[in-house]
């Protein structure tokens, strides 16, 4: 017989106190404080602290979003089936494109199908959340329309996993002068997981204060 926790309340409670008692949360502002935590309990990696960069008013701008209805544009499914719908409680739609990508973009051996779903919902994108959590080349792609056509969303969610492209497009991000709001993990590390975490975030952010 296998000894084990099998509440699941007090598996969470459990795993925020772990993660609390190995960093030092308050050492981020309140809210932002949330945000980090669930980055960790979504990858099991508290030293990913070390790596997370963002704006200053990524925060603000991402909640403001979400509270005006805005969608929320995913780059992979895999991304937007870790948001929780129960928690976005102002008709946000979370909306992923890659089945809508025609076949010759999807053929272009020098544009991912990724990268193209981009394309598809970008011009709806101005004030939305961007949520990029597999695909390096979607956020390169992102950032070359935003340049481009001067159109941006709220807050550009950029956690792309990955050994090519995955740290550049990153850092492309951080370092740009494009005036975008943003979240992401410097480096190899990310994914659809932690992508999806810090929609949750923000949205039981949003959820608690109207409660």
């Amino acid at each position: 017989m296998f000894t084990y926790e099998k509440n699941p309340e007090r598996i969470y409670q459990k795993s925020f106190e772990i993660i609390k008692d190995e960093i030092d949360i308050e050492t981020y502002p309140e809210g932002i404080r949330e945000v980090v935590i669930r980055i960790i309990h979504s990858c099991g990696m508290t030293d990913i602290t070390e790596d997370i960069h963002y704006s200053g008013n990524f925060l603000r701008a991402g909640l403001e979003s979400l509270q005006a209805g805005k969608p929320v544009f995913c780059d992979s499914f895999m991304t937007s089936h870790g948001i929780i719908r129960k928690n976005l409680l102002w008709d946000n739609e979370v909306k992923v494109t890659l089945n809508e990508v025609l076949p010759p973009e999807a053929s272009n051996p020098n544009m991912t199908r990724s990268a193209a779903a981009i394309d598809q919902w970008f011009p709806s994108c101005n004030g939305a959340l961007a949520v990029i959590g597999n695909a390096p080349t979607a956020l390169f792609r992102l950032l070359e329309l935003v340049q481009s056509h001067k159109i941006k969303p709220a807050l550009v969610i950029g956690v792309p996993v990955g050994f090519v492209g995955a740290m550049e497009s990153k850092a492309e991000l951080i370092n740009s002068e494009l005036g975008i709001e943003f979240i992401t993990i410097a480096g190899r590390r990310g994914g659809s997981a932690i992508a999806a975490s810090i929609v949750n975030a923000m949205s039981l952010l949003l959820k608690n204060s109207n409660s």
